[in-house]
């Protein structure tokens, strides 16, 4: 399996955003759209940015202020915001790869650079994608010697939890003061979940959403910490890490809890740690 070519693991022809759309326009794909990454790219799909979720948080927050600071000329702000071109705001330098790298360079840029998508093109244009997700499921098969390792062998103590109750702010706060990208969710003694940086990401687009332009992004998605926390996974430490990578694979996870039999919280087990005993693999 780790044998592959980049080829047999990447996403061909991803959607992506052509530098020319509006921020309008791309408010009302957002409602639609399952993605975390838009590669931003021109009319002949050449590479030209990328866009990612925390990308979008901030800068509709930074409109959510703008929005705020006149009432009565709110709607003419909307206006300019709605009008604005993606190529204005999209992150202009992007890492990416050629298509015949192999896959530990694909997977060493991502963790080595955190981040969770990789555009991979023939030349100057856009063909693929090499994602996270995409490693994840390809170590999910099961097919090498690290997916046999145990969840115990892998997983890390929490150094913070933080209460179901919390606002979004309060998680983003804890995982910034505990230098870590994945906080456990509790009520009282009682692990409900795990709450990742990417899911805190898309909860707080979908509430600047609100706030700036009144529409909602995936209205059937979770909308709190604490109903995120409730559909989590759990997985016991004495299970495969590749039954780690399928359960985050099935629930769209970037972090697991590990608990005991009686339902305590024992660590959490990352993607980025099932990716790096991958990766480590890979060089052997």
């Amino acid at each position: 399996m780790l044998q592959n070519e980049l080829s047999t693991i990447v996403t061909y022809n991803p959607w992506a955003i052509e530098g020319g759309t509006s921020m309008g326009d791309l408010v009302d794909m957002l409602s639609a759209a399952d993605f975390n990454h838009w590669p931003v790219v021109d009319e002949e799909r050449r590479l030209i940015g990328m866009l990612s979720t925390l990308d979008l948080v901030r800068i509709f927050e930074a409109a959510a202020l703008a929005v705020a600071v006149s009432e009565e000329r709110r709607e003419e702000r909307l206006r300019v915001i709605r009008r604005q071109p993606v190529s204005e705001v999209m992150s202009p330098r992007v890492l990416s790869i050629q298509q015949n790298e192999s896959p530990a360079a694909a997977l060493w840029t991502l963790l080595e650079h955190r981040i969770h998508a990789l555009p991979v093109l023939t030349d100057l244009y856009l063909t693929a994608l090499a994602t996270t997700s995409d490693f994840l499921r390809e170590f999910s098969y099961g097919g090498s010697l690290a997916a046999c390792i145990s969840v115990s062998e892998t997983m890390q103590t929490p150094s913070e939890s933080i209460d179901c109750a919390a606002t979004l702010d309060d998680v983003a706060m804890t995982m910034h003061f505990a230098q870590s990208d994945a906080i456990p969710v509790v009520r009282g003694d009682l692990p409900l979940g795990v709450v990742s940086r990417r899911d805190l990401g898309r909860l707080k687009l979908r509430q600047t959403l609100r706030e700036v332009f009144g529409s909602d992004m995936q209205a059937d998605g979770a909308a709190t910490i604490l109903a995120l926390a409730a559909s989590a996974p759990t997985i016991r430490p004495g299970e495969r890490l590749c039954s780690a990578a399928h359960l985050m694979l099935e629930h769209r996870r970037q972090a697991i809890a590990v608990v005991n039999q009686a339902g305590r919280l024992l660590g959490v087990v990352t993607e980025e740690m099932v990716l790096r005993a991958m990766l480590d693999e890979m060089r052997f």
